[in-house]
């Protein structure tokens, strides 16, 4: 029972994050305005702080390979992850500042930005 409920939870971890990942992505492709005939090729880095077996970072890797594949290559999605692109700070700054694309964080890092999410 303690093993299925733990696969449970990082499967729906798994499904949140990219979830996540992919209203952050039809938001930033929106404000881009990138055509839907483009024929430029987008490259994307996502950071995260946690390994490549944690959820979050395996839900950023299933999520670079359904973007890639639904936009018939067009956009991909590097996923460096093990804090390659520095700490959750560093990350969320990067984001805020243009020098990374997306990432996954934690909520308590992230209200810093915004004080409604520090509710939580």
């Amino acid at each position: 029972m303690l093993i299925r409920a733990i696969i449970e939870r990082k499967e729906k971890a798994v499904i949140v994050t990219v979830f996540i990942l992919a209203v952050s992505l039809f938001a930033f492709l929106s404000i881009s305005g990138i055509p839907a005939n483009a024929e430029k090729k987008f490259v994307l880095r996502l950071g995260t702080v946690v390994p490549e077996s944690h959820p979050h970072t395996l839900g950023a890797m299933y999520f670079a390979k359904l973007v890639k594949e639904r936009t018939q290559g067009q956009v991909e999605i590097q996923v460096f992850p093990n804090g390659q692109l520095g700490s959750n700070p560093e990350l969320l700054d990067g984001v805020k500042t243009g020098t990374i694309d997306l990432c996954v964080n934690i909520p308590g890092g992230m209200a810093e930005y915004e004080p409604v999410i520090g509710f939580f």
